[in-house]
């Protein structure tokens, strides 16, 4: 007698589903998982293959599977903060029959992200600022789930500006104070964040520090008013007067003329305050020219700058540059003439 095989046996996966779990570093090709399945009909010839069932790319894309062994391979990185687990369906045919089971894949974090800083903007200060003022804080966000615990750091020791460790909140701890003609102090501290991995990452952030004089007195002009004359037919770019004023903690000043009667008849030397002819002068269309002269400090924080204003009056003389006219009203001339006897 002889006895015939005949494919009768469905082939099984070892388990309904297959459970994992990697490391997001884990190097491609490293297996992740076997998916084991057993066909009693293997002498028959009915050999069974094993084939990972996805609609989804990044399924197909990431994992490979040997069709004999069901090793589940990796072929390309992985990354937590992209995609954390992947879940897809595997089956196993011989020539009749089929099986299905479930693998699920967990990515687990490591550290491989560096802490991100956020942009400071930039700071200003006043040279009366007490020492232990807080001026900003850091943040630093870490895109890991592990070793993500932050701290900070002023990679620059000058002495007057510290970090909390902790909280990132950035404080003076010396004195501002500028002396003699300095009025403005620039500061660049950089901020390092870094976490807590064995061998932490880290991330920089710059902080730029603007620190200006106190200003207390604001400018002050030596009159109310000004007064002067200029001919009419002076030539443009004559200066005709110089108004300046004065400031004790602020020297720097800026001039402007302002609310002028004719706009731009004159104009104002913005560092000198000299005023200058700027178009051609006429009485007879301009008599007198009005403006405010306002003296703005300059290097002083910004938003913070005090003024001063005086009142500009400038006189324009006449000159004889027009030719007599006669009145348009005398249409015609009536003579009357006696006759006599000679």
């Amino acid at each position: 007698f002889f006895v015939t095989a005949v494919n009768e046996f469905d082939p099984q996966f070892s388990q309904d589903t297959y459970e994992s779990s990697i490391l997001e570093s884990l190097e491609v090709n490293s297996e992740v998982v076997v998916a084991e399945c057993v066909d009693l009909d293997r002498s028959t010839g009915a050999l069974s293959s094993i084939e990972i069932i996805s609609t989804d790319q990044n399924v197909t894309d990431t994992f490979n599977i040997d069709s004999s062994t069901g090793s589940i391979t990796l072929q390309q990185e992985v990354d937590f903060e992209s995609v954390r687990s992947y879940e897809f369906t595997v089956v196993c045919r011989d020539v009749g029959f089929n099986d299905t089971a479930v693998v699920r894949v967990t990515i687990e974090d490591v550290n491989d992200n560096d802490p991100e800083p956020q942009p400071i903007n930039d700071i200003t200060l006043n040279d009366q600022t007490q020492t232990g003022t807080v001026i900003t804080t850091a943040a630093c966000t870490d895109r890991d789930t592990v070793d993500s615990t932050i701290t900070y750091a002023l990679s620059d020791n000058l002495g007057l500006f510290e970090i909390a460790t902790s909280s990132g909140e950035v404080n003076t701890t010396g004195a501002l104070i500028l002396d003699g003609n300095t009025f403005i102090q620039d500061y660049e501290l950089t901020v390092m964040c870094a976490d807590s991995g064995a061998a932490p990452r880290t991330g920089t952030t710059l902080i730029n520090i603007q620190v200006y004089k106190n200003d207390v007195m604001p400018p002050s002009f030596t009159n109310l008013t000004f007064t002067t004359d200029v001919i009419e037919n002076a030539t443009v770019g004559l200066e005709v007067i110089t108004i300046q004023a004065n400031d004790i903690d602020s020297p720097e000043l800026q001039y402007s003329l302002e609310n002028e009667n004719f706009p731009g008849l004159f104009a104002i030397n913005s560092s000198t305050g000299a005023i200058t002819i700027a178009q051609t002068l006429d009485r007879e269309r301009a008599s007198t020219y009005q403006a405010d002269v306002v003296a703005t400090e300059v290097r002083v924080a910004p938003g913070l700058a005090q003024s001063a204003t005086a009142q500009l009056t400038i006189n324009i003389q006449d000159i004889n540059d027009n030719p007599p006219r006669c009145d348009s009203t005398l249409s015609q001339l009536t003579a009357t003439i006696t006759a006599g006897n000679h």
